[in-house]
């Protein structure tokens, strides 16, 4: 089991819902049975699973799309897409038990770096 811990950090000095400035900071610590990361060449005419049904538990998904100039596509079951990724961008999100989570080139492959980490019971 490992133990991981998430800083997650936003700030603006600007208005960013009417006069109230952004400053949100959150962290959490999670117990982990499995940890899975990888650097990987995602194409545009299949999908990749990153989070099988058959997870039980809920997962934590980090994934950064490192090209320049194809968005990534979030899919759950059936490939309904439900978010993208740009060129750069990142995304932290959880899965919910037995969710399936795919990734799908918008149009050329491109390289993304990812780690699932599936929380202990």
């Amino acid at each position: 089991m490992a133990k991981i811990n998430a800083l997650i950090k936003m700030n603006s000095s600007d208005p960013v819902l009417g006069p109230f400035p952004l400053n949100f900071i959150k962290e959490v610590d999670f117990d982990f049975v499995d940890v899975a990361s990888d650097t990987i060449s995602v194409p545009s005419d299949s999908s990749t699973t990153l989070v099988a049904s058959t997870v039980t538990v809920p997962s934590y998904v980090y994934i950064l799309n490192r090209g320049n100039a194809t968005n990534i596509l979030l899919q759950t079951t059936g490939g309904v897409q439900f978010g993208i990724i740009e060129p750069g961008d990142f995304t932290f999100i959880t899965v919910k038990s037995s969710t399936v989570l795919t990734i799908k080139a918008a149009s050329s492959s491109v390289d993304c770096d990812y780690i699932v980490m599936t929380k202990s019971s």
